[in-house]
């Protein structure tokens, strides 16, 4: 623990619970079962670590039925829970993830890294301040997610929501007037992601 280290976060998606705890006892190291979850710590090169745990136990139940992350590197067993903290939430938000992302290191969980040490009451009002208006329409906001991935492709976007392009232009519209602002320019762009980001993590947090 006075090294440094990270702890990592195991879901199992399958159905088979005592394939998932015999693969559970064959790692090479200690873990903390809980249910389809458990924890482990990592050392060394934390991202190499997380893929090769992940392989490792797909190779026992089943290829795709294992998601692995990994929370912050820290040093001494008080930073530990910090970690850990971190690595609950990138796992609830990868079992969120619609693409079926099999890792989540911290070093790769890009406005996560940052927002994961922003207080949720924090979160919330940035998120309620600059989402607000629509933030209880799911449609407008994958909608503006995907505007802004796509750096405001009408095509891209109907594309991806299986939507007319009219009714992706529409959208924008509405969007642009009920926030007041233009997804597009610069400042605002970075501002969006970060509330969008800001409520995925949330909503994951609240998912349990």
């Amino acid at each position: 623990m006075d090294q440094p280290h990270a702890v990592a976060g195991i879901a199992y998606t399958g159905a088979q619970q005592r394939r998932w705890a015999s693969a559970l006892s064959w790692l090479d190291r200690p873990v903390l079962a809980e249910g389809r979850r458990a924890w482990t710590l990592l050392h060394g090169d934390v991202e190499h670590e997380v893929t090769r745990l992940r392989v490792r136990l797909d190779q026992i139940v089943g290829a795709g039925q294992v998601r692995v992350v990994a929370g912050s590197l820290v040093t001494g067993p008080a930073r530990t829970a910090v970690s850990f903290r971190d690595a609950d939430r990138l796992l609830r938000l990868l079992l969120r993830s619609p693409d079926e992302r099999p890792e989540l290191p911290f070093g790769q969980a890009g406005l996560a890294q940052v927002l994961l040490a922003v207080p949720d009451e924090r979160l919330r009002w940035f998120v309620h301040r600059h989402l607000g208006p629509i933030a209880h329409r799911d449609d407008l906001l994958r909608t503006l997610d995907c505007w802004l991935a796509t750096g405001g492709s009408r095509q891209a976007v109907s594309e991806r929501l299986h939507l007319h392009r009219n009714s992706v232009g529409y959208r924008v519209g509405l969007i642009k007037r009920l926030l007041g602002v233009d997804p597009l320019d610069p400042q605002t762009v970075a501002v969006l992601r970060t509330a969008l980001a800001a409520r995925e993590l949330l909503a994951a947090s609240e998912a349990g």
